[in-house]
């Protein structure tokens, strides 16, 4: 196995107990693995993908802890191999909020 698979696999076992740990975890998934989509009106959502699906619960948990949402949690075929399968977390752009 990598070292990039150990750690990941490390990182999705435990959660880390104070709020800012988990904001500076969170922030760095997204800046590693995640993208913003623009829908239109000053609206946004964010995208982030993994090969892992326990990384992907990990921080679906995580997110919904610490914000409140509830990201949806897709699986689709990946083109990369070894991976399978690639798991897309998705906190979509709401229709609330314009100005």
């Amino acid at each position: 196995m990598s070292f990039a698979s150990d750690i990941k696999k490390e990182t999705a076992r435990g959660i880390a107990e104070k709020r800012c740990c988990k904001l500076a975890e969170i922030s760095g998934f997204i800046r590693a693995a995640g993208s913003i989509t623009l829908a239109g009106r000053g609206r946004a959502g964010i995208v982030m993908g993994t090969g892992h699906p326990a990384v992907a619960r990990h921080y679906k948990t995580l997110i919904t802890e610490v914000f409140g949402v509830s990201p949806a949690l897709m699986v689709g075929e990946s083109d990369f191999q070894p991976v399978r399968h690639i798991y897309r977390l998705n906190i979509s752009a709401e229709k609330g909020g314009e100005r």
